[in-house]
């Protein structure tokens, strides 16, 4: 089945997360129809992108069921980043136009792989995967960790070469439509069958757990204390809540001489930690604990949050441990989470003493060794007394695992234990098969999805979760390329449209999505003003990048510039589509 819709006199949306006041008009025909007759009565070759075939739509941070519907009610591709939501869309039946982060090429590489194993597995055929891969390989992908660039300057602009590349993918993507739906239904089924997560983790705790000691108590619960670092978005509080998922539905049936056959039920105490919060992330310990009170989220230094995590795990003594994903943690702070948490030898030396000037040493001034004593010994008198506890604890396994296909061996991980991939590797231990259904079922929890749902049962609505600024600007155009093909109008949905500050690293020059989006559609940009630019966000304002301090600045709805504008709910939304 062709996965766009099949009307081809259709209406296109892209939706994306943030959006300007109604009530302020918008002369979007009259302002577009300017531009050009300048361009062409001045005798002046248009040197510009026209975008008036293309809506942006904004919305801001939506709740997850809302995504998930959004996708898929979505035509495609659909624009796509991560790793969760990335598979998340292939169980949603979409061919994904995926964003490759520098962190992700080997998740990247290795669904390369899979695309070939399940073609050799007889999941899919040759004529399905080439063209898949192919536009795989057209996607955006950002410098990769290996290749030593780290940072790099975006361009705010529209390189030839790019109009090349997105014509191409949009060639591909109408001609081989089928193939590519082939393709992702084939992958999907091979992962269900082959790397699900669920599997090995149960398979682990059995292996792991001391059930000896579970099976004396009176209720047989094995005690699972589950904790992990979220740094930047929400991604990894979906993976938690995923696993926590998988962990409360096993069934452990267990046997001991005396207790044959005993079923073993189990309880869960998880701790969210944002010890290296990114400084633009939305997803602070309050807003966490907002959305998941079911948690433990401890606020404060990376002191009080490392205090809070182990005190709260040596209170419930727990039967195993599990840090999911351990690779978001710094690597310095490792040897003092496995000290407290795991198994961590410092090769006869006080190892509580080598873990704790492992992560302060970073921190200290060279040459000020008075100071850094101070703050050496400030630290030392409660982190030792706190891991002292430890030894008076029932000893428990600890299990932890990276993000998906980011895993080390026990030498390289800083925690003399192995990270186990998650993710659809060779060697990685599989993925958390979505349990989407639910979510579909429910009704929409905003009036903005909702609309937008209705919009795409008649017109063409694309969908983009991203990260980075160059690819905003190429879905953008993709999506131009696609409404060009069916004659029609493209709304393209994105509900998240990063702000980045400038601060010590240079991330406000490239995964900037704001300022990019700005500088296309600001009077002498790319765009030249064509692009209708709808802010749907909840609350009055947006966010807007200041080139000149380099901030990110809330600006009221009515005052955003052309052509930026704002609407606030469904209705006002509804109407700014019309």
């Amino acid at each position: 089945m062709v996965a766009h819709k099949v009307g081809w006199v259709c209406h296109a949306i892209i939706i994306f997360s943030m959006c300007p006041w109604l009530t302020r008009s918008y002369r979007d025909d009259e302002n577009r129809q300017a531009v050009m007759s300048a361009e062409r009565s001045s005798g002046k070759k248009e040197d510009f992108v026209n975008m008036s075939s293309v809506t942006l739509v904004v919305t801001g941070s939506i709740p997850h069921s809302d995504f998930i519907k959004l996708v898929k009610v979505s035509s495609e591709p659909v624009g796509m980043t991560g790793d969760q939501s990335f598979i998340e869309t292939l169980f949603l039946d979409k061919v994904p136009w995926y964003e490759t982060m520098a962190w992700k090429h080997e998740l990247y590489n290795n669904f390369r792989q899979s695309v070939e194993t399940a073609k050799n597995d007889g999941y899919l055929g040759g004529e399905d995967a080439d063209p898949f891969l192919r536009f795989l390989h057209m996607c955006p992908k950002e410098h990769s960790y290996e290749s030593g660039i780290y940072e790099w300057v975006s361009a705010r602009r529209i390189p030839e070469d790019v109009q090349e590349n997105i014509a191409q993918q949009a060639e591909l993507f109408a001609g081989a439509a089928q193939s590519l739906q082939s393709a992702v239904t084939g992958v999907k089924e091979w992962i269900a069958a082959k790397k699900d997560f669920a599997h090995w983790i149960q398979q682990k705790i059995e292996e792991e757990v001391d059930w000896t000691r579970v099976l004396e108590r009176e209720i047989k619960q094995v005690r699972i204390f589950l904790f992990m670092e979220n740094i930047a978005g929400f991604g990894n509080t979906l993976l938690l809540k995923r696993t926590e998922g998988v962990l409360k539905n096993m069934k452990f049936n267990i046997s001991s001489n005396s207790k044959p056959n005993t079923h073993v039920s189990e309880t869960l105490d998880s701790v969210v930690t944002t010890i290296g919060m990114e400084p633009s992330s939305e997803a602070t310990p309050e807003i966490i604990s907002q959305r998941h009170p079911e948690w433990k989220v401890p606020s404060g230094n990376w002191s009080q949050q490392f205090l809070a995590l182990v005190t709260e795990a040596y209170d419930f003594q727990p039967d195993v441990v599990i840090s999911a994903p351990a690779t978001s943690y710094d690597y310095n702070l490792r040897p003092l989470l496995a000290t407290a948490l795991g198994k961590w030898e410092a090769n006869g030396r006080d190892s509580v003493k080598v873990a704790l000037l492992t992560y302060l040493r970073p921190k200290m001034k060279r040459g000020a060794n008075e100071h850094n004593q101070a703050m050496f010994q400030d630290h030392h008198s409660w982190v030792e007394p706190l891991l002292a506890k430890k030894a008076r604890l029932p000893d428990w396994p600890t299990i932890w695992l990276g993000e998906y296909d980011s895993g080390s061996s026990a030498e390289e991980s800083e925690l003399q234990a192995p990270i186990e991939p998650m993710g659809v590797g060779k060697n990685s231990i599989g993925v958390l098969i979505p349990e989407l259904d639910n979510q579909l079922q429910q009704p929409f929890s905003t009036d903005v999805a909702k609309v937008l749902a209705e919009k795409a049962e008649s017109d063409l609505v694309l969908f983009a979760y991203l990260h980075a600024e160059e690819p905003v600007r190429d879905y953008l155009l993709l999506a131009r390329e696609l409404s060009r093909q069916r004659g029609s109008r493209a709304i393209v949905v994105m509900t998240r449209m990063k702000c980045v500050p400038r601060h010590d690293h240079k991330e406000h020059e490239f995964r900037n999505m704001q300022a990019m989006l700005q500088n296309l559609t600001k009077r002498d940009g790319a765009f030249r003003g064509t692009l209708k630019v709808i802010r749907a966000e909840s609350g009055g304002s947006s966010i807007w990048w200041n080139p000149d301090k380099m901030t990110c600045d809330e600006v009221p709805k009515k005052d955003l510039e052309l052509p930026h504008i704002g609407v606030e709910g469904g209705e006002e939304l509804r109407a700014a589509l019309a």
